[in-house]
């Protein structure tokens, strides 16, 4: 579930102005890391059925939509959001996830809380840095693997088939 809130009022998007003018936008610029993070979950997208519209007429993407991902795994992923609506308190995420299986429902609050059935299983340390540490945590991992010579799933190869399966959203 995506919910930026940025894309309201006159001027929307005031800290990256240039989302007004991409053609394609709220999968290509948003929901790809919500598609990244299902192919780490879940392993890799067999098939992909998307819708998308445009709430605003002074921006050129989409700025609303929804995708089913298939994976191969049979585990299907249903990512759907808008740029428009609740933005996140100053530290949280771009949204929030709710994973359901045999097991009970797992949830990720936009604050990074991981909880199942009311009970807290994961509470991120309280940081001043942007999203929580995310960045730097994405660049250390990077830094340890090339260190250790071994290949990260962030790497640019990998990362090719998410983006295929982003594009495919547009297809």
């Amino acid at each position: 579930r995506i919910r930026v809130g940025d894309g309201q009022g006159d001027n929307p998007f005031p800290n990256q102005p240039y989302f007004k003018a991409m053609a394609k936008f709220l999968f290509y610029e948003t929901a790809i890391h919500h598609v990244d993070c299902a192919r780490f979950l879940f392993g890799e997208v067999a098939d992909v059925h998307a819708v998308r519209s445009r709430v605003r007429d002074d921006i050129a993407g989409e700025d609303l939509g929804a995708a089913v991902l298939l994976m191969d795994s049979g585990v299907v992923v249903v990512i759907e959001g808008n740029r428009w609506t609740a933005a996140p308190a100053a530290n949280e995420a771009l949204g929030s996830a709710t994973i359901e299986c045999t097991g009970g429902v797992l949830t990720v609050a936009g604050d990074g809380v991981v909880s199942q059935g009311g009970q807290e299983w994961y509470r991120p340390p309280v940081t001043d840095r942007y999203r929580g540490d995310s960045v730097y945590a994405t660049t250390a991992h990077l830094a340890e693997a090339l260190e250790a010579g071994r290949e990260s799933p962030l790497e640019g190869r990998n990362y090719l088939r998410t983006m295929d399966a982003m594009f495919r959203c547009y297809r």
